[in-house]
């Protein structure tokens, strides 16, 4: 089931919008790998691609992912002073561009200056987190995590973001996650 675009327009002027059933291939790969590189540095590794076929028109499907490879390292220093349970990590995806097919959401909107574009340039984006446990005044600890995603602030248009004709995604982001658990161990 996917959805096309009808051509029409809803009476705000909106695109409408019908839901279709056909019978699909998908193929795709995933592929990771984990490698401990000392005892407190490690890298991970992972590619994902997917094609896919409208067998009723040989069209490729709407909405399908772009391929994608991600890359982390992640460090453990031990502990540092009261924190405990240390981690760094950095990861960058690269995920390539890709294009939309035909009646899919947005693709009225390509080549026009004012409004984004359904089909989508190669990016790369990379994150960096910080978290750690401290000793908090019940028994379990308090666990603290600093995000800080799309370091340097990268301008992109994700394929399956859903406002990618009328914005790109966000900017860096940066979240502070602090947890307590009351319950006993």
């Amino acid at each position: 089931m996917f959805l096309t675009d009808t051509g029409q327009q809803a009476p705000n002027g909106l695109p409408v919008f019908f839901h279709e059933q056909d019978d699909a291939v998908l193929k795709g790969i995933e592929l990771s790998a984990y490698m401990l590189l000392r005892d407190n540095l490690d890298l991970s590794l992972a590619f994902d691609a997917l094609d896919s076929e409208n067998r009723a028109s040989g069209e490729e499907l709407p909405l399908q992912p772009a391929d994608q490879l991600r890359a982390e390292l992640g460090w453990y220093p031990g502990p540092l002073g009261p924190l405990s349970n240390t981690a760094l990590r950095l990861t960058v995806r690269h995920t390539w561009g890709r294009d939309a097919v035909p009646g899919e959401p947005f693709v009225q909107f390509n080549n026009n200056p004012v409004f984004g574009s359904a089909d989508t340039d190669s990016y790369t984006v990379a994150d960096l987190s910080f978290g750690f446990d401290v000793r908090s005044w019940t028994d379990n600890p308090l666990s603290v995590m600093f995000d800080i995603r799309n370091i340097a602030n990268t301008a992109y248009r994700d394929f399956l973001y859903t406002y990618k004709a009328y914005a790109l995604n966000p900017g860096r982001d940066i979240r502070l996650t602090v947890r307590l658990s009351f319950a006993s161990r």
